[in-house]
């Protein structure tokens, strides 16, 4: 599972592609009775795909016979999981090498990754320099012309929001059951099974 920029298609352009490939061979002209045998036509075209199917630029094999090692990809995937997996700290660090310039509206507003600042109306129609504090999680603002620095709260950077709406994609077929485990103990139970060649 990866996340990419919303509408941007080309950031992961194989997936896309096979998004494409699957949709042609797998849902066009098609009708399942549900959605779990819609799933499972989906999960026997995927197989013939990457099992079966001969592809030219891999001398006529197919994926997992040119690449057996594809066949997991390293990682377990849980989507409850992923919310462990983001840190906050990081994005932030990231945040605060960033710079921005904005335009500033004559209502005394900018527009940031689709969220409005208000900086007030004296600095309309100016530009606005934009750093980020990363202890205060806030914008640093400093109008053109001006030596005042406006600290802003940030929006949108709560792991929920980051992560989108994550209700959608725990609905999703459970092909597995999920002991009730946390990650870490999980992550041990794993480091125990490769360590000792067992299956627990």
């Amino acid at each position: 599972m990866r996340f990419t920029r919303k509408r941007c298609p080309t950031d992961h352009a194989i997936i896309e592609r096979t998004h494409q490939t699957l949709t042609a061979q797998a849902l066009l002209g098609q009708a399942y009775p549900s959605h779990s045998a819609l799933w499972a036509g989906l999960d026997a075209r995927r197989d013939v795909l990457n099992r079966h199917l001969p592809s030219r630029v891999l001398s006529h094999q197919s994926p997992l016979q040119a690449y057996p090692q594809a066949v997991h990809s390293g990682r377990f995937y849980r989507p409850e999981w992923e919310e462990e997996f983001l840190s906050l700290e990081k994005v932030y660090t990231y945040l605060a090498q960033c710079k921005w310039v904005r335009s500033i509206r004559p209502n005394g507003c900018f527009e940031l990754g689709s969220y409005h600042y208000y900086v007030g109306n004296r600095f309309a129609r100016r530009s606005v320099a934009i750093g980020f504090d990363p202890g205060s999680a806030a914008l640093l603002c400093q109008p053109e012309g001006s030596e005042e620095t406006i600290q802003l709260p940030v929006q949108g950077l709560t792991k929920a929001e980051l992560m989108g709406e994550l209700a959608a994609m725990q609905a999703l077929p459970i092909y597995q059951l999920a002991l009730p485990f946390s990650l870490e103990a999980w992550r041990q139970l794993e480091y125990t099974r490769i360590l000792t060649g067992t299956t627990l």
